[in-house]
């Protein structure tokens, strides 16, 4: 038989696999496979076959990995962050200038992605010769192959769009060249295959996951898989976009649908109402200790899921992301996670540099602006007993800063201190060994401890502070950081989905015999459970007024809820607000001013190194021009 392609292999490697903690194994193989072997070898004994598995989970893009050429630009390259440096090694603000077309190469993952496509199918093809695996094995191994195939082509379609749907059978070299040239299908045909894969494996695949096989996908995966992809179909970008009638396939279809349909929706609230009746997954809560905040009075005090009486809203945020203690296996918020992954290394890029780290990672002031009160209430809404204002400074600490504090930091919601650093904020990092690396009051100005004139600084005067724990830190003296996962996809996300699904509704829609329709009682049980765990009131009466009201608030409890997970670079895509949002000018504080005049730093002030620009062809992503040029039957996204 000929070999489909060769496989990297040494086996003395082999040895070393196998003794591989199990957190790593699924990400770590490629590196020990080094040698040439054809699949007729590989498939000639389990573990090699398995160890040909495992190496295929290093095709999922790394989005852990925000700033870096070897991550995803998701975070830096949408309007909730920025980064300091622009260059071929952090090439992300590259993307979000707009500086970019089908001949760079900074994150193009079209190829990889059908690398890990094509090695996915010869899996699925092969593994049935292995003679040493058991068929339990074998139907539990497939079963991961098709996840990982189902995901890749989502991460396709959420970057490209219409791809192409590789034949399920490995094509071979030798087939006259027309046949491998395939064609892009239909962005509602690729979306109608993924989800029908996902559905399918969903049944072949475990309810949960055991300690030493994080990492591995499960039912609720591929549920949430299919709910994000679900709810990215149902959105303007792609229900109904008329924008796209000229974007069509050789025989003249269009490939985004020309009318909208209102039943996408309801398939997407399908899709989200799956997971949640897994009765699986709930969001992540830490008890209430003496520490804890006091709760505004308008934030009930029963037990969470009812109100936020039981919890600490602060540490609930918080530990879920930033590790320690909060293992993967025991936060049933998390439902597909990367174990092995880059936030150690992410997170050097935002902490000061008095660790030894590089200080160059932000968060935009519009996404400051974003965060509630401490009583819920917008900063243009505040209240008497929650102020805002953008003069003075505190003259008290409170549980969450220190006396002396501007006020425009003073009074906001736990997710705020959570994820957000800024000019009077406390750094811990207690793992340092030396005393004047740890427990510092942080300050952005030109001349603070942390501004311009030491190094690289955060260009708007906020550092980007999720995933970070308090023992964490970056010196030669023994610092450590606390293990940590990625949650790819976590409960949070899946509650905003199923709302807003609904919200969307504009009748009652039947999917696989249950009704879905815009029922305001069955929103607010979901949404609020979100409020409740940040700390916040539920839905208001005037939230609750309208479709568009209501829409407002979901989509500002996303941009809060789900900063730097990589979600708002594609929610302002698909929603169609990006040549709006996108496009705005970043603004920040003004880190040109010294300590000596504070009141001047303490000014809204555009971010000039920070350039951002939108076109309409940024909407998707172009597909690399060698791929164009090698294949006639592929057509190339507008306007690149």
């Amino acid at each position: 038989m000929k070999p489909f392609f060769r496989l990297l292999f040494v086996s003395a490697a082999m040895l070393a696999v196998s003794q591989m903690t199990a957190c790593k194994k699924f990400l770590d193989v490629r590196p020990y496979l080094n040698d040439l072997m054809n699949m007729d070898t590989v498939f000639a004994k389990s573990s090699y076959a398995t160890s040909y598995l495992y190496d295929i989970y290093n095709y999922i893009p790394d989005e852990s990995d925000f700033f870096r050429v070897s991550g995803t630009p998701w975070v830096p390259a949408s309007d909730e962050a920025v980064q300091v440096w622009k260059r071929a090694d952090l090439p992300a603000s590259y993307i979000a200038a707009g500086e970019y077309d089908a001949t760079t190469g900074y994150y193009n993952f079209w190829t990889n992605l059908y690398r890990g496509i094509r090695s996915a199918n010869i899996f699925i093809h092969r593994v049935d010769e292995v003679k040493d695996m058991s068929q339990g094995e074998k139907q539990d191994k497939k079963a991961q192959a098709r996840f990982l195939r189902a995901y890749f082509y989502f991460c396709l379609i959420q970057q490209y769009g219409p791809v192409i749907i590789a034949p399920e059978k490995p094509l071979e070299f030798s087939q006259p060249i027309e046949e491998l040239m395939l064609a892009r299908s239909t962005y509602d045909s690729c979306v109608n295959y993924v989800a029908k894969e996902l559905t399918e494996v969903a049944e072949l695949l475990p309810l949960s996951t055991s300690p030493t096989t994080i990492g591995q996908p499960t039912k609720g995966a591929a549920l949430a898989v299919k709910s994000r992809l679900m709810l990215y179909a149902a959105s303007p970008l792609f229900n109904g976009n008329t924008e796209y009638g000229g974007f069509r396939t050789a025989k003249g279809v269009p490939f985004i649908s020309q009318q909208f349909d209102d039943g996408k929706w309801a398939q997407a609230a399908a899709a989200a109402k799956a997971v949640i009746d897994l009765n699986q997954y709930e969001l992540y809560t830490s008890p209430k200790v003496p520490e804890t905040a006091k709760l505004p009075a308008n934030v009930p005090s029963g037990s969470y899921p009812d109100g936020a009486g039981d919890i600490d809203p602060f540490l609930s945020y918080r530990d879920m992301f930033a590790g320690g203690d909060v293992l993967a296996s025991k936060n049933r918020e998390a439902i597909f996670v990367r174990s092995v992954n880059s936030l150690n290394n992410t997170i050097q890029f935002c902490m000061p540099r008095q660790t030894d780290s590089w200080n160059g990672g932000g968060a935009t002031q519009k996404l400051v602006d974003a965060y509630y009160m401490r009583d819920g209430r917008t900063k243009d809404n505040a209240s008497v007993d929650y102020p805002y204002s953008e003069s003075g400074y505190t003259a008290t600490a409170d549980e969450f800063t220190r006396s002396g504090v501007f006020k425009m930091y003073a009074n906001r919601e736990p997710r705020f201190y959570a994820s957000i650093g800024f000019t009077g904020f406390f750094w811990k990092g207690t793992s340092a060994a030396k005393d004047w690396r740890k427990n510092f009051v942080v300050e952005y100005y030109r001349d603070g401890n942390e501004g311009k004139a030491g190094g690289d600084y955060p260009l708007t005067g906020y550092s980007i502070q999720k995933y970070i724990h308090p023992e964490d830190s970056y010196t030669w003296e023994g610092a450590s950081r606390s293990r940590k996962v990625f949650m790819l996809f976590r409960m949070g996300e899946v509650y905003l989905n199923y709302v807003e699904a609904l919200n969307e509704l504009s009748a009652a829609h039947m999917v696989n015999g249950k009704e879905y329709k815009r029922d305001l009682a069955e929103i607010a049980k979901y949404f609020n459970r979100i409020r409740f765990r940040a700390g916040l009131p539920g839905l208001s009466p005037e939230e609750l007024g309208s479709a568009a009201s209501l829409r407002t608030a979901i989509r500002r409890e996303r941009q809060i809820e789900l900063a730097f997970e990589g979600r708002r670079y594609f929610d302002t895509r698909r929603w169609k607000i990006a040549p709006l949002e996108d496009a705005k000018p970043v603004t920040g504080m003004n880190t040109e001013i010294t300590k000596a005049n504070k009141d001047q730093f303490f000014v809204r002030t555009i971010a000039k190194e920070a350039v951002r620009k939108f076109s309409l062809k940024q909407y998707l992503w172009p597909i690399p021009k060698p791929d164009i040029n090698k294949n006639q039957s592929l057509v190339q996204n507008p306007g690149w």
